[in-house]
């Protein structure tokens, strides 16, 4: 045929000789025997017989005529017989039986005849000894079941399936008879005239003529043995011509009912011809045949006789549909095939209803086929289809195995419909490529008809009834059920809704659904290719988080390329960046040429969100693009962004990082920095330095992350970088430090702090300060010994950034040192540390002789908080006989113990409060403490409401009802408790007006506290 047949054969591809696995019914090839042919001399035959002893009869007869007259069935003697056999009466029924019996069931292989058999002597039939039962048995192993000629391939589908026997070459008579042989085709036998030898049986047209029992020629008979005369045609002659002859003249003059039974019998004749001419005769009387007959026939080893068997069970009606179903797809009996294909369309026509049984081995047939249907088998398989009815098909779509392809592979081969193109679509996400390729090309079919298929108008303003709007969703929910039967029923559900009732749907769910509902309409989208709201599905999915865009995703992800980056151009302007980030989300690389275009876009944020995604897809063809960005961009974020679709490429990242590095915008200089540097190693290390020292934030920070970062442990770089920033660049570098690569500034400070150069050392315990070792603090302790001040100085700063305790005595023998440079460092360091004997060095620090270590202890005491000291402190104050003591020292302390008197409201009793709150009211004062209550940081805040409310009197009334109102809700809860401890009416007031309305149940409850302690009630109108 010219043409693939069906409704998307051609969009499948056509399928040719060439391209296809089956081969022509009619080329008798790659499948079952050639019709009437003979295998070569040599080549495997097969026997079939399974009731074999039908074709034993002349064996039987031959034993009977060699048998004694000893009652006890002795074997025979040696003594030749004067009789020849064929003038023996035909063995009776019981003998027959008996022989069946004796032989057995045959075994599975055939043994090769002794090639050292004594030759015949003059008068054969009676010198052969009487054959035993073993031997007999042994030699008609290959008599049981037919198989196909070849044997490598298993047959697809057969009603019933043989043992195969194994091939036979020859066969020699040692003992009266060892073997019967059926040979499926024979070219040519050759005849040797021996007597009483035994028959082989072939397969092809060729007559049966015996064989000489050993390959020695056999000694010349006696000229005065008769010549036998030729037999007359008859069903029971031996000669196989003789019985053709009368199949013959009983098929010219008609089969009557005597006669029926013995032609069914010749269904198991040795001779191929024999057999197809016995169906040919029995398809006259088709009714008449009985089932075990069809069936033996079905099993022929011969595709011709197979073939004829086909039209004979076709004759009896719709009863052989079981047994003539699987044979559709058996390829490897192209005749039989062929008939099965040309006659059971019909067949299936001509009943009312198949049954479940036959449609179902009718799709596990040609769904076994190990390639799809071809263009010769097509027309057949597509009047299958008719025959079958669509409405089976389509509702075997649903089946979980190798039914469902089958019955796509029908409906492909059929007429174009639109309710098969739909119910094709919905298998978009089928587990078999095959199917999925075909939903495919349906979904593409559907998308490409201009008018709606399969559906009436409609108009877009015509609205669903509710009812009908839940079933659709109902449907469209259960396509992300866990069950892919309830996937699958609902895919085919929605493929029989009216086109555009789903698409209403769907774009109602995308405006106006919630977002379980505008997910099951995006799954249903994808599930039948709703191309026409592709734009409605981007809009939403810009419009939500990453992590909920899944499903819009997906839906995207079957829109057609060009299809889906046109729907761009429908996207407000504002929204096209992030709609470039979905589309490249959903698609991948292959959309990139695509958005190339909007490099050109006058909108910067276009053209940034074609640069980043060209940045996450590593692309190398992306850098050419990205460094004419570099070079003639005016956007320096843009030109940022191309210095990152380079690094990712990593595609002369050196050039790039040069380019970068000159830019005039920090911003580029920066992104050169964090993009390039990991990619060049050593390369990097004039970029880095370069970086450190720049005049802008942002880049020495991404220099510092780099250098800060690195894996090579190169430590001499890492130093060189550390001694040539300047002090302040060299702190932040620390800091970096400090955080991501402590175990570098170790290794450095350890390396150097004992450097004869005292700057080295210097160098060293900065970064031992960072390192936040136990090695280094030890070292920094150890330092304070060093000969050089500036060494000490840097040794007390490093024990400031350790700020551990082991480190306080050191720090206060410190403050002795006779250099104030040291005693300042020793002071600030010991200001850091939470620890008891921190507060005496600092008081005696008050005392010092240079005003410079004076004004520091002043600086460090006023910003001290120590909780450990401030408790301490607490329990002194609560003891009557040791507070004088305690309140004279902070008074000598003055101004600066505040915060340490703050720490004590903190952390101490109740009954301290009045005792801190004067201590504060004569060391600071209400003012010096409201002046902080305008601090950004809410913690200073906090504790500057504590101690006002501790000092207490008319000034504190008016600090505190001004933090009424305060944003944070631990200050307005404190101000109100204070102002109702104080007691004073004019806090009332304010508490009504500021307290009762808060948001806060907990400062309502406290207000509404405080007025009952006031005396005043919320409702008073006094107070409202």
């Amino acid at each position: 045929m010219e043409r693939k047949q069906g409704l998307i054969g051609g969009l499948l591809g056509q399928k040719g000789e060439d391209g296809s696995e089956g081969h022509d019914a009619s080329s008798g090839k790659a499948g079952g025997s050639d019709a009437g042919g003979s295998p070569p001399k040599g080549k495997r035959v097969d026997a079939y017989e399974e009731d074999w002893y039908r074709s034993l009869k002349a064996l039987a007869e031959r034993r009977a005529q060699m048998a004694e007259e000893d009652e006890e069935e002795a074997p025979a003697a040696s003594e030749p017989s004067d009789e020849p056999p064929s003038e023996k009466e035909p063995p009776a029924e019981e003998e027959l039986e008996q022989l069946a019996a004796e032989i057995g069931e045959p075994p599975a292989e055939v043994l090769e005849p002794d090639a050292a058999a004594p030759e015949p002597s003059e008068h054969p039939a009676a010198a052969a000894p009487e054959p035993s039962d073993q031997p007999v048995a042994t030699e008609l192993e290959a008599v049981e079941a037919p198989q196909p000629e070849d044997p490598d391939s298993p047959e697809p589908v057969e009603p019933v399936r043989a043992e195969a026997a194994e091939p036979v070459e020859a066969v020699e008579a040692v003992e009266a008879v060892e073997a019967v042989e059926a040979v499926e085709a024979v070219e040519s036998i050759e005849a040797v005239e021996a007597a009483h030898a035994v028959e082989v049986v072939a397969s092809s047209e060729a007559e049966m003529v015996p064989i000489e029992a050993q390959a020695a020629a056999p000694e010349a008979e006696p000229e005065s043995e008769p010549e036998p005369e030729p037999a007359e045609a008859s069903l029971n002659a031996r000669d196989p011509e003789q019985r053709r002859l009368a199949l013959r003249e009983l098929a010219e003059r008609g089969l009557g009912d005597g006669e029926l039974e013995q032609v069914m019998g010749l269904v198991l004749d040795p001779d191929q011809q024999v057999r197809r001419l016995a169906l040919e005769v029995l398809s006259t009387r088709a009714d008449r045949v009985d089932d075990a007959t069809i069936r033996q026939a079905l099993m022929d080893p011969a595709d011709q006789v197979r073939a004829t068997a086909v039209r004979l069970a076709a004759e009896r009606g719709s009863r052989d549909l079981v047994l003539l179903a699987p044979l559709v797809a058996a390829r490897r009996w192209p005749l039989t095939q062929a008939a099965a294909l040309d006659l059971l369309p019909e067949l299936l026509a001509s009943t009312s209803t198949i049954g479940e049984t036959e449609l179902d081995l009718l799709l596990t047939s040609i769904g076994e086929m190990d390639s799809p249907p071809t263009m010769e088998e097509g027309p057949s398989i597509a009047r299958l289809s008719r025959a079958a009815g669509i409405s089976r098909l389509v509702g075997s779509l649903s089946l979980p195995d190798v039914r469902r392809l089958g019955a796509v592979r029908i409906l492909v081969e059929g007429e174009e419909a639109p309710e098969i193109l739909r119910a094709l679509a919905t298998l978009v996400s089928d587990p078999l490529d095959e199917i999925r390729e075909v939903a495919e090309v349906a979904a593409d079919a559907i998308g490409r008809t201009d008018d709606p298929i399969g559906g009436s108008e409609f108009f877009e303003d015509a609205p669903l009834a509710p009812a009908e709007a839940e079933r659709i969703a109902s449907l469209a929910r259960s396509l992300r059920d866990a069950d892919e039967a309830v996937r699958h029923l609902a895919r085919s559900g929605l493929g029989g809704v009216e086109r555009n009732r789903v698409l209403a749907w769907a774009r109602e769910a995308m405006h106006t659904g919630d977002l379980d509902t505008a997910s099951a309409a995006a799954e249903t989208v994808g599930a039948l290719r709703l191309y026409e709201i592709g734009v409605d599905i981007l809009n939403r999915a810009i419009e939500l988080p990453l992590e909920a865009r899944e499903p819009f995703l997906k839906a995207l992800a079957r829109v057609r390329l060009e299809d889906l980056v046109g729907l761009l151009g429908q996207v407000d302007e504002s929204r096209k960046p992030e709609a470039i980030r979905v589309l490249w989300n959903s698609s991948g690389p292959p959309v990139l040429p695509h958005l190339r275009a909007h490099l050109d876009d006058p909108s910067i944020p276009v053209r940034m969100a074609v640069l980043e995604v060209m940045g996450e897809s590593g692309d190398p063809s992306c850098v050419d693009v990205a460094r004419f960005v570099l070079e003639t961009d005016q956007s320096p974020p843009l030109r940022a962004a191309a210095v990152r679709v380079i690094a990712r490429a990593n595609i002369d990242a050196s050039a790039a990082m040069t380019r970068a590095m000159g830019d005039a915008d920090p911003i580029v200089r920066a992104a050169a920095l964090e993009e390039l540097t990991p990619d060049l190693g050593r390369e990097a290390e004039p970029f880095l330095l370069r970086g450190l020292s720049d005049g802008d934030e942002p880049v020495r920070r991404a220099a510092m992350n780099q250098l800060a970062s690195r894996e090579d442990n190169d430590h001499e770089f890492v130093w060189s970088a550390f001694r040539q920033c300047r002090p302040e660049e060299r702190n932040e570098l620390g800091s970096v430090f400090s955080y991501s690569n402590q175990a570098a500034l170790t290794e450095l400070a350890l390396m150097h702090y004992g450097s004869p150069d005292h700057e080295e050392r210097v160098l060293a315990l900065e970064l031992a300060g960072w390192s936040r070792s136990q090695a280094c603090l030890e070292a920094s302790i150890q330092s304070l010994q060093d000969p050089v001040p500036a060494v000490r100085a840097a040794a007390a700063a490093a024990l400031g950034r350790l700020r551990d305790t082991s480190a306080v005595r050191a720090l206060g023998n410190a403050i002795e040192d006779p250099f104030p440079e040291v005693r300042v460092e020793a002071v600030r360091a010991l200001g850091v540390i939470d620890d008891e004997a921190v507060l005496g060095f600092l008081v005696a620090a008050l005392q010092d002789a240079d005003g410079g270590v004076r004004t520091v202890a002043s600086e460090v005491l006023t910003q001290w908080s120590s909780p450990a000291v401030a408790k301490r402190l607490a329990g002194v104050l609560a003891v009557p006989n040791l507070r004088g003591a305690a309140t004279e020292l902070l008074k000598k302390i003055g101004p600066s113990s505040q915060e340490l008197l703050i720490d004590v409201l903190l952390h101490g009793s109740a009954e301290v409060v009045p005792i801190v709150g004067g201590l504060l009211g004569d060391i600071v004062g209400v003012d010096r403490l409201a002046g902080r209550l305008g601090s950004t940081e809410a913690d200073t805040r906090l504790r500057a409401v504590e101690g006002i409310g501790a000092i207490g009197g008319p000034e504190a009334i008016d600090a505190l009802i001004g933090v009424l109102s305060d944003p944070d809700e631990r200050i307005r809860l404190r101000a109100t408790r204070f102002l109702a401890a104080l007691g004073d009416p004019r806090g009332a007031q304010a508490i009504v007006d500021a307290a009762l309305n808060d948001p806060v149940p907990e400062i309502v409850a406290a207000a509404e506290e405080a007025l009952i302690r006031l005396g005043v009630r919320s409702g008073d109108p006094q107070v409202a």
